[in-house]
């Protein structure tokens, strides 16, 4: 209850993965980063995060830490000592190498995490980045060993297997990736009957808006059936992390708990797997910080110990079971997510690069056979969120089905080459809502040249009055808006305090013309200098337009 209240009190951009969000973010639909990556939502994701992650619930951390080290950089990004640009392709690459530590830190895996975090969250990636985010990622995994030493524990135990060689073995490892896969299919639709089946009850009881008191019957719902199906089984109460070590060393099941329910562990190991199944996708689009990846790695864990232990009784194989469950956590994980990466972390995790061949392989069919399935888990979770425009499930006859007007909205007000700054004045005036306005180069042809922020053409609107507020009589219209006025006089204070803290270096450099009526052009370019202006956080606006 705490968690769901940090995100309905404090900041309702803390629920959910994250995952979701940061795509979002880098293909461009978040044109202002500010809610999503504020200071409130980091407060709020971080109390969450620990607070849903000490309840019992079986959710995962890899995509709240995905979400809580880009609001970290974003943050840093604006103290004076990081300070760039406040948007724009720089800023996003910082945030892009705070991704990558993020993922790094919750698997302690820094080129599988790195790679993880590109697959995950980025529709295209420039590689010049690729090299901050490797050093984020190691400085990040010398924290990361620093602090495990100090406290004389470890995330993953360190896995001994015998070398595998190359033998009819390996469709073994072709079967458990056909398993695995449609599990991770399965996993994906009945969240997705699961989501549909929330929202019809949620229609019936009258709670079809955000309110708290939905996100009470939401958690209050999933803490319930979670007590009701773990309490009595007592290895339900163990961790992911003791439950991964265990089925991955490589001897037999030594928790007690694995007889309770029969002398046969594996008994009590299939019903773990089902509870856990169950469990695990709950919490899914439910409104609280929570991850999904920590959870998919267990039961996969779980699923491929289970294989090579009915393999053992059956068949006489060279491998032992707990390297059919090392390979049965990395195809559940990757097909579920649709992430190739994942065999990289675990080939950090395990350090048994002797397998590569079975574990990429298996890996490889799994992806497939649950691609053909289900779309990925991160994919739903974002059409959840309305962030459809970032989902990879569309092919090209889906894609050739849809047309642009049945999702363009009409522009009220666009700027040309030969607008003027009266025409500016008017349009903030009339279109109080709008953020960003079209630039074209005609009022004719309606040719799109880039867009500009409502900011900066108060900025530009500002500059200009404050640079010829003596020449021009028209420079107190009653029509300026006080939040231009306001602008004007911040300007005029910087001008007369020339060592003054400057925040907003786009206030400054305003050169004054032999122009002085605001039916000049409008200038939205130089002459002040390029680096210090502000736009839109997208490449998509090539002319600086005068």
């Amino acid at each position: 209850m705490i968690a769901t209240c940090c995100g309905y009190f404090i900041s309702p951009a803390s629920d959910g993965s994250g995952i979701p969000v940061m795509r979002a973010l880098f293909a461009g639909v978040y044109q202002n980063p500010g809610d999503m990556l504020s200071f409130r939502t980091l407060i709020a994701k971080s109390l969450s995060t620990v607070i849903a992650s000490g309840s019992g619930l079986s959710i995962g951390r890899a995509g709240p830490f995905t979400h809580l080290m880009a609001m970290i950089g974003f943050l840093l990004n604006k103290l004076a000592l990081f300070r760039r640009v406040n948007f724009g392709q720089e800023n996003y690459n910082f945030i892009r190498a705070a991704v990558a530590c993020g993922t790094t830190a919750n698997f302690g895996a820094p080129l599988g995490g790195l790679l993880f975090s590109i697959e995950v969250t980025a529709k295209y990636y420039e590689i010049k980045c690729l090299w901050e985010g490797i050093i984020c990622s190691s400085v990040c995994i010398l924290v990361f060993n620093v602090i495990s030493f100090i406290k004389r524990d470890v995330l993953f135990e360190r896995t001994t297997f015998p070398g595998f060689d190359m033998d009819m073995e390996i469709f073994a490892f072709v079967l458990l990736g056909v398993v695995t896969g449609i599990g991770a299919g399965i996993f994906c639709r009945v969240a997705m009957l699961m989501r549909s089946v929330q929202m019809k009850t949620f229609a019936k009881l009258g709670l079809n808006g955000p309110s708290l008191k939905r996100r009470t019957v939401h958690i209050v719902s999933i803490c319930l059936i979670t007590a009701i199906l773990t309490y009595p089984i007592r290895i339900m109460r163990i961790s992911d992390r003791q439950i991964v070590n265990e089925v991955f060393r490589d001897q037999d099941l030594s928790f007690h708990q694995w007889t309770q329910l029969s002398e046969h562990p594996q008994v009590t190991l299939f019903v773990y797997i089902f509870i856990k199944f169950v469990i695990s996708i709950l919490p899914c689009g439910a409104p609280i910080s929570a991850g999904v990846f920590g959870p998919l790695f267990t039961i996969g864990a779980a699923v491929g110990r289970l294989y090579g232990e009915t393999l053992m009784r059956y068949w006489n194989p060279t491998q032992s079971p707990a390297t059919y469950a090392v390979v049965g956590a990395a195809c559940f994980a990757a097909s579920a997510t649709q992430t190739v990466s994942t065999a990289v972390i675990f080939f950090e995790l395990t350090s048994q690069l002797s397998h590569m061949v079975p574990v990429m392989t298996a890996v490889t069919v799994a992806y497939f056979v649950c691609g053909a399935i289900s779309p990925s888990i991160y994919d739903i979770m974002a059409g959840w969120a309305g962030l459809h425009s970032v989902c990879y499930d569309l092919n090209e006859h889906v894609l050739s089905q849809k047309v642009a007007q049945n999702y363009m909205t009409p522009v009220l007000a666009t700027f040309t080459t030969e607008s003027t700054y009266e025409q500016a004045i008017q349009t903030l005036n009339t279109f109080k809502t709008e953020e960003y306005f079209p630039i074209c180069d005609g009022a004719e042809t309606q040719l799109l040249l880039g867009c500009i922020r409502r900011y900066d053409l108060e900025i530009a609107v500002a500059r200009f009055i404050a640079a010829h507020r003596k020449q021009m009589p028209d420079a107190k219209d009653p029509n300026v808006s006080l939040r231009v006025q306001k602008l004007v006089s911040k300007i005029l204070d910087i001008d007369k305090k020339q060592t003054a803290t400057v925040e907003n270096y786009s206030l400054v450099d305003f050169q004054p013309k032999d122009a002085s009526s605001l039916t000049n052009v409008l200038e939205l370019g130089p002459p002040f200098r390029e680096y210090t202006f502000t736009t839109v956080p997208v490449e998509c606006y090539p002319p600086q337009v005068r």
